[in-house]
This record gives C-alpha cells, structure tokens and sequence, in this order.
C-alpha cells in the first residue's frame, strides 16, 4: 500500500523545499491526493527537519 504522505514529504526532502499543487500534479499526485495528504506530509518534513536540527 502506497504511503502518499511520505512520498510528498520524501520528494519535498530529495528536492530541497515544498513544492505547489502544479508542482506535485506534475509529480503524478492527483488533486484528491494532494488535499488529504498535504497537511500529513508537512507534518512530517517538520518533523524531520526538526530531528536533524537536534
């Protein structure tokens, strides 16, 4: 089973920043996807940023 939010936040990481709703639809992430997920994916950089920072 995919992890979307992982993958958003695994391709934010591996490009060095956020990316838009064009940038992520052009990534293969659907509009539906992108709404839910979004906010998870977030969480999650954060959370990883904050763990490096540490």
């Amino acid at each position: 089973m995919r992890n979307i939010p992982k993958e958003m936040a695994d391709l934010a990481r591996e490009r060095g920043g956020g990316f838009t709703e064009a940038d992520l639809k052009a990534e293969g992430f659907t509009k539906d996807e992108i709404t839910k997920h979004a906010g998870k994916a977030a969480e999650m950089l954060r959370a990883a940023e904050n763990a490096r920072a540490a």
